[in-house]
């Protein structure tokens, strides 16, 4: 049975996704499928965990949950726009940068995905993702 919810998940969607990363947010995408072992695995010991619960929380970032039993081809074609064809696989998309996602495959450990999500940094207001767009705009004119 899975544990306790420790953060408010939200099933995968592609357009939801892109939202977000218009409005700045980290994105942390766990691709799991019920019949993957390595996939509950990671996320009962490392994903679905206090401590990343409250990193995801300090970071103000979003997790979805992209759950592959069934073979979703929206999710399938994820994966391999992320060159991947197997999973489990953990998406980290920074909100100051998230076309160059941070990605754990395999067995993944606590460390690993906090690490990971500092790496990918805090979710940026979209008032500032605009300033800098416009900053960065006055500075090439």
């Amino acid at each position: 049975a899975p544990g306790p919810v420790v953060m408010a998940w939200e099933p995968y969607n592609e357009a939801r996704l892109q939202q977000l990363q218009r409005e700045g947010r980290t994105v942390l995408v766990d691709f799991t499928a019920k019949w993957c072992v390595n996939c509950i695995v990671n996320y009962n010991v490392a994903i679905n965990t206090e401590e990343t619960g409250r990193l995801v929380r300090e970071l103000d970032a979003v997790p979805m949950l992209a759950d592959w039993t069934d073979h979703d081809e929206a999710i399938q074609a994820k994966l391999q726009e992320l060159d991947s064809n197997s999973i489990p696989v953990l998406a980290i998309f920074p909100g100051s940068d998230p076309s160059n996602p941070i990605i754990l495959r395999d067995l993944v450990s606590q460390g690993e995905v906090l690490t990971a999500l500092r790496q990918a940094g805090p979710s940026i207001a979209p008032a500032t993702a605009s300033v800098a767009a416009r900053e960065s705009d006055d500075r090439n004119r």
